[in-house]
């Protein structure tokens, strides 16, 4: 016997977020179950051997106080590796161009 349960993930339709619901499965076959939903929520499908009788939803916990935020770390600029991106870019671009030229000067000379 299938049971489909329903979670909700945010407070809608006088539900809280974190409440279940159990959805009435409308067929059901060996490869294929159909529900109804209002709701695009996260779905769970289970089967079992016997009728489940479903439960009265559950309440969503209660909200904890959130911890105070941790400061974010101080780093040293001598500390941070060298990557070698510092390189001026104008630099590899001059060098490509006189390789380009080296390049046609020797295909001109092959011909």
């Amino acid at each position: 016997t299938p049971l489909v349960t329903h979670m909700y993930a945010k407070d809608e339709n006088g539900h809280k977020a974190g409440e279940v619901e159990f959805l009435e499965v409308v067929s059901a076959s060996a490869d294929v179950v159909r529900v109804r939903t209002k709701s695009l929520s996260p779905l769970a499908v289970t089967w079992t051997k016997t009728p489940l009788q479903p439960t009265a939803p559950t309440a969503a916990p209660q909200p904890q106080e959130e911890p105070a935020a941790t400061p974010a770390p101080v780093v040293k600029s001598s500390a941070i590796p060298r990557t070698g991106d510092a390189q001026a870019p104008a630099v590899w671009v001059c060098l490509l161009g006189v390789s380009a030229i080296g390049c046609a000067a020797l295909r001109r000379k092959k011909r």
